[in-house]
């Protein structure tokens, strides 16, 4: 039954049929991308591209381009897939107005998707890498021991690159070369949930002396009490 197979199996028909426990359907991104727009500009997703997915950076192109007013509740599009990101952002940022229908009823030029001090207001977009040897053919492997390999994949396209944590760049050298490509660049962390350090004090290391703008957490107990006592609230 419908019910017994991975979301992955499943149809966007199949997935809209089965209501959740709550009686209610699936929420659609739009649906998401609406009720973040209603909560305030504070409220931001980030949304990741999965391989291979050229039709689904597509769609977000259109459904971002049909409703630019949603465009800065999104704060980040990522991908490990380079091609796709170049495909989304060719697609968002140069779009062929004859095939984006409704497009033209949202919006007349680039300015609508412009804030009053004229600065844009399109999501980051960035390319996820990875710091181990890769496991899937898409993956692009670089270290923040050097980071040149990375002028060739954004090609001066791209907002930034996400890279995979390492223990090194808590250390004053690794310190030196985040900050030093944060300076070029938008840099996000990410880690492996469980393996690599989900703290408070890891966090603030990244940000403070490495100057990246994003780094990935599963928000643990320890790292909220982190953020109380840096705050000075925490009651023992």
């Amino acid at each position: 039954s419908v019910s017994n197979k991975l979301v992955s199996e499943l149809t966007f028909k199949e997935l809209l049929s089965l209501p959740l426990t709550t009686i209610a359907r699936p929420p659609l991104l739009l649906d998401v991308l609406r009720s973040a727009h209603a909560i305030g500009e504070n409220a931001k997703l980030v949304i990741e591209i999965k391989p291979g997915h050229q039709a689904a950076a597509s769609a977000l192109a259109t459904l971002l381009l049909q409703n630019p007013e949603l465009m800065s509740s999104v704060s980040v599009i990522m991908s490990f897939d380079a091609y796709t990101m170049h495909k989304l952002e060719n697609e968002l940022k140069s779009p062929n107005l004859k095939h984006v229908a409704g497009l033209l009823t949202s919006f007349s030029n680039r300015r609508a998707l412009e804030d009053p001090n004229g600065s844009g207001v399109y999501p980051k977009l960035m390319l996820l890498t990875v710091a181990d040897p890769p496991r899937h053919p898409c993956e692009l492997q670089v270290g923040i021991e050097d980071t040149s390999p990375i002028d060739g994949w954004i090609k001066g396209s791209l907002d930034g690159v996400y890279m995979q944590f390492q223990q090194c760049m808590l250390e004053p050298d690794g310190a030196a070369s985040l900050k030093k490509l944060s300076e070029r660049y938008t840099v996000g962390i990410w880690g492996h949930a469980y393996v690599d350090p989900d703290d408070y004090e890891t966090f603030s290391a990244l940000v403070q002396e490495g100057s990246v703008s994003f780094v990935n957490t599963d928000l643990p107990e320890f790292f909220r009490k982190g953020i109380s006592v840096q705050n000075g609230v925490l009651k023992q």
